[in-house]
């Protein structure tokens, strides 16, 4: 399910370290995307590191704000899954569709690219160590939260069920209009050619 939105502006936060402030303003588009983390994905809450499938209703998640209570836990199953890392030691296996936080914004797992570097937990950035796609056909989880926001899932920040996808657009400008001296000579160049042209058809 896609609903686009479209936002003037975006949390400073959600985009620190990302977007130079040109002086312009600059738009975002959003998508709401709703994806989903494999059913062993480890995220971490109030009372330790748990797997997704055994988190309840009212349980505190770690987010970018803090630790916030679970609202509801949308589930499904997926034919296929992402399967991404950055170390040996911890897989993360996301739907495609779902958000990751990237030092280019957050986006969909489907468009990282493997020189992209992935926001951990601490507030740091690191390079893919493993990423593929490969098939599953299993359950699938996807946590909303009372408040939407980034969540730690075996040490990567991704978005909760809500978590919009951002894409920086920097605003086109306008072209600006051509001399009349230069007009002129662009419609004299214009007819001289098409004489050519005809010319050449007639040999």
């Amino acid at each position: 399910m896609n609903r686009e939105v479209f936002y003037d502006s975006f949390k400073a936060k959600r985009n620190k370290g990302i977007r130079k402030d040109t002086g312009r303003q600059n738009k975002f588009y959003f998508a709401d995307l709703w994806g989903c983390l494999g059913k062993d994905t480890m995220l971490r809450t109030e009372s330790g590191m748990k797997k997704i499938s055994d988190i309840t209703v009212g349980e505190k998640i770690f987010t970018e704000k803090g630790f916030v209570p679970l609202k509801n836990m949308v589930t499904g199953t997926e034919e296929k899954i992402v399967a991404l890392g950055v170390s040996e030691d911890a897989t993360l296996f996301i739907t495609k569709k779902h958000p990751v936080a990237t030092e280019r914004g957050i986006i969909r797992a489907e468009d990282i690219r493997i020189s992209d570097r992935l926001l951990l937990d601490d507030g740091s950035y690191k390079d893919i160590y493993y990423f593929e796609t490969m098939d599953y056909n299993d359950k699938v989880y996807s946590p909303e939260l009372e408040e939407s926001a980034l969540i730690s899932a075996e040490g990567i920040m991704v978005g909760d069920y809500l978590t919009p996808v951002g894409i920086t657009e920097e605003p086109q400008q306008e072209a600006e209009p051509l001399e009349p001296e230069l007009l002129e000579e662009l419609e004299r160049w214009s007819d001289l050619k098409n004489e050519q042209l005809k010319k050449e058809v007639n040999v």
